[in-house]
């Protein structure tokens, strides 16, 4: 296990890993869309699951839709909507390593992308 875990960093620090191999952990139960494509705040709160479109970074560390994020913050929180603490700041920073993945899963899987 080790030795593969290995193999595949080598390939990641060398470009040479497909999607799949960099995004390995958390598959949706009914489809192999990995959790992390979805928006926490759209799936928690809205009970959607779409994939993003547009990821962006908060002050938690976590990635959420612009706009998921954005209405979050304009109607009055404080906090993250994943762990609930006070948020350091409300700068909002694009994801663009989760972008350009969730664009690779969907080329990789010869299906369009819904905002390419």
């Amino acid at each position: 296990m080790e030795q593969l875990t290995q193999q595949k960093a080598d390939e990641i620090s060398r470009g040479s890993a497909r999607t799949y191999d960099v995004v390995t952990s958390g598959r949706d139960q009914a489809s192999d869309i990995p959790r992390q494509f979805y928006c926490p705040i759209y799936k928690r709160l809205f009970l959607m699951q779409e994939v993003m479109k547009d990821p962006y970074v908060a002050a938690d560390g976590f990635s959420y839709e612009r706009q998921g994020i954005e209405r979050w913050l304009q109607t009055g929180h404080e906090t993250s909507p994943m762990t609930n603490m006070k948020l350091e700041n409300k700068i909002l920073t694009p994801n663009g390593t989760l972008k350009l993945l969730i664009k690779d899963w969907y080329r990789e899987r010869s299906v369009p992308h819904p905002n390419p």
